[in-house]
């Protein structure tokens, strides 16, 4: 997960990343924050933000502009805007927005418009191109139960259908930005809502009622207990 702050007021930046890396740490997510001082920085970068602190005077350009570029390159982006400036609410929630926020800031509304985020991530969907029907398919993240990686394929397995894929894994893995899923092994992601029974280095998945063990390895059996754990609700215990 890419998330994205664009201000020009570096301070504020700097100070707006400790907030979100502090909900990173909590939430236990697999994400990266990058800062940007220009709407041209922003919007120079190929890589989309899956989610955005925006501010409506950037310098160069106004956050409007930022938002109008995002509709026209039709990203999903979830933007919450964050300015001290009441006067762009009407022309940015014509943008569907999340969250407006008026600076100065506290860490619990930063907090409280991050989960509000992620819920949204969490219902988004990817488009799959099966190799065995020849289809293209519309799956939502809440069906995927796991996809693993074998003989240079992917399979993605839901309740009730295998589809075959082609494609890079880590390119894959990178379009399933809901926060329940986690890397078990290199060669395996699964939904955590399917999550059967965890052992140290295996879990097992309910998979429309029948199991599937999948390894955890070594070097994932710490990260993948905490992530868990968080998932659950509940402190990690080592």
């Amino acid at each position: 997960m890419k998330i994205g702050i664009c201000d020009d007021i570096r301070d504020f930046c700097d100070a707006l990343e400790k907030d979100v890396q502090a909900f990173i740490a909590s939430a236990e997510l697999d994400a990266q924050v990058v800062k940007y001082y220009t709407g041209a920085d922003f919007l120079a970068d190929e890589e989309p933000c899956d989610i955005l602190f925006l501010d409506m005077e950037l310098g160069d350009i106004t956050g409007i502009e930022v938002l109008e570029a995002l509709k026209q390159r039709r990203l999903n982006t979830v933007v919450l805007v964050v300015t001290a400036y009441s006067k762009y609410i009407d022309n940015a929630l014509d943008y569907n927005i999340l969250r407006y926020i008026q600076k100065p800031v506290e860490q619990e509304r930063i907090f409280s418009a991050l989960s509000k985020a992620i819920s949204v991530l969490n219902e988004d969907y990817i488009v799959i191109y099966d190799l065995k029907t020849k289809a293209k398919y519309k799956l939502a993240f809440r069906e995927i139960i796991c996809a693993e990686t074998k003989l240079r394929k992917i399979y993605v397995y839901t309740a009730d259908q295998i589809y075959h894929l082609k494609e890079g894994f880590k390119s894959f893995k990178s379009q399933l930005k809901a926060s329940y899923f986690a890397e078990a092994h290199y060669s395996y992601v699964v939904n955590m809502n399917y999550i059967k029974c965890f052992k140290r280095t295996q879990i097992v998945l309910d998979i429309g009622g029948q199991e599937k063990t999948v390894p955890v390895s070594g070097d994932k059996q710490s990260q993948l207990r905490r992530k868990y754990a968080a998932f659950l609700g509940e402190d990690y215990e080592a």
